[in-house]
């Protein structure tokens, strides 16, 4: 019998980013996707053009919680964060953001957002705009297969406060529309589908391309997972069976060897972090130890299977501040593994939105926090086969902020970061690199 979620408690609040604040609202919790609709009249308002759509959108975000909270936006480099900086911040002429980001080479990166994926080739950058269905679309991933080959996921808002899932391909010449499993308006449990999100996608090749978000059946709120086999989308081992929840990431290994983690809510953002292996025929939930009294898991990799990592946040029973969490599977259990966090005052806002391997003993994850001093800055963390540390990034320009989305890494060292910064007026690609990933 599945949980029957009270709307006005657990629907979660729209939003086009990662960010997942908590300050204020509503019941002082900030949903992990902040609400679309308010987001939306302030687009209106301030009249931010099409193009910059998605990067004004998590700015905003940052800049409302900083205004809740009364955070200067300022960038801040903290005391604990050590090191030689090895990452540098790369030139790219369009203002737009990074939902995400994925290279196979050093030849070919792409990060998208909302309107537009930029392709890097090695020498430049080029933008080629997605497909527009509504303007305040979200898009995530990507999943890159080849410079020919690119995936991307998301959710559009559809009307009446309901959302439509969105998949789109690069075929090499332009991106277009993939007709995927759309359950709106039919029947799951007994009850009618109004909402489906994606927020996560991962692809092993052509014909084996997974994606992850949720579905809102009338009061439940359901993980769903849909597989391209090639030719069709699909579902794939009802995971709407296995339990309720948001997935936020998801990753293969091979087709009988698929994660996906997300979040049980009970407050409406944040509750216990949960996670769903498919092993060929069916996804079963998984246990994983909760850090704190609520915790999420905002993305995962899988290595091998035994060596699999997920990030998130985790919260006191009060929900009045954010801890780094990493948690590792190892073949047999998750764990909790200790994560650094810099010494935030007077609010602790530490969050980590993407994870990337190198190797085992190389992997890296990025986020946000609130600095020591004050202001809301970008940050990475590196696991070195023994323990997480905090690594130095270079500030973004003079009065800017930035956050981090996305993380993706080679086996040949080389690290991307991808995420946006902006002033509210001003908005900026934010991607930093480094060929010493270790």
């Amino acid at each position: 019998m599945k949980a029957q979620i009270r709307r006005q408690q657990q629907t979660p609040l729209r939003s086009t980013s990662r960010l997942t604040f908590q300050p204020g609202y509503p019941n002082a919790v900030w949903p992990p996707r902040c609400q679309f609709s308010l987001l939306r009249s302030m687009m209106e308002r301030r009249n931010i053009t099409r193009e910059s759509t998605t990067t004004a959108l998590f700015l905003m975000e940052l800049m409302l919680c900083a205004c809740l909270y009364s955070v200067p936006l300022l960038n801040a480099q903290d005391s604990r964060v050590s090191g030689p900086q090895i990452f540098h911040r790369l030139k790219v002429p369009f203002g737009v953001g990074a939902q995400g980001i994925a290279a196979t080479a050093v030849d070919n990166v792409w990060t998208v957002n909302g309107g537009n994926a930029l392709h890097f080739d090695g020498t430049s950058w080029t933008k080629h705009p997605l497909v527009i269905v509504q303007e305040f679309q979200a898009m995530y991933g990507p999943a890159v297969i080849s410079a020919n080959d690119v995936w991307t996921a998301g959710f559009y808002p559809r009307g009446g406060g309901f959302d439509a899932e969105l998949v789109e391909h690069w075929d090499g010449k332009r991106w277009s529309i993939v007709k995927d499993l759309s359950l709106i308006g039919k029947q799951v449990h007994g009850e009618t589908v109004n909402t489906e999100f994606l927020t996560s996608i991962a692809a092993l090749s052509s014909n084996d391309v997974w994606a992850a978000g949720w579905i809102e059946a009338d009061f439940a709120i359901l993980p769903f997972v849909e597989h391209f086999d090639g030719k069709q989308w699909r579902l794939v081992g009802n995971i709407d069976s296995a339990g309720s929840g948001f997935l936020q990431g998801i990753a293969a290994i091979s087709d009988s060897d698929v994660w996906a983690v997300g979040v049980i809510p009970q407050d409406g953002t944040t509750g216990q972090a949960e996670a769903f292996h498919f092993d060929g025929k069916t996804w079963r939930q998984v246990f994983v130890p909760q850090a704190r009294a609520l915790s999420r898991l905002n993305a995962v990799t899988a290595i091998s299977r035994t060596d699999v990592w997920a990030v998130g946040y985790s919260q006191n029973s009060m929900g009045d501040d954010d801890l780094t969490l990493t948690e590792h599977w190892n073949g047999k259990k998750w764990s909790v593994v200790p994560s650094p966090n810099p010494p935030n005052a007077p609010y602790a806002f530490n969050f980590v939105n993407a994870v990337a391997a190198v190797s085992s003993k190389s992997v890296w994850a990025a986020g946000y926090y609130e600095g020591q001093k004050g202001g809301i800055t970008s940050s990475a963390m590196h696991w070195d086969g023994t323990r997480w540390r905090l690594v130095p990034l270079p500030p973004p320009p003079k009065g800017f902020i930035a956050d981090l989305f996305g993380v993706t890494a080679l086996p040949s060292k080389q690290v991307w970061l991808g995420g946006g910064a902006g002033t509210g007026t001003k908005f900026a690609s934010w991607i930093l690199f480094t060929d010493q990933g270790q």
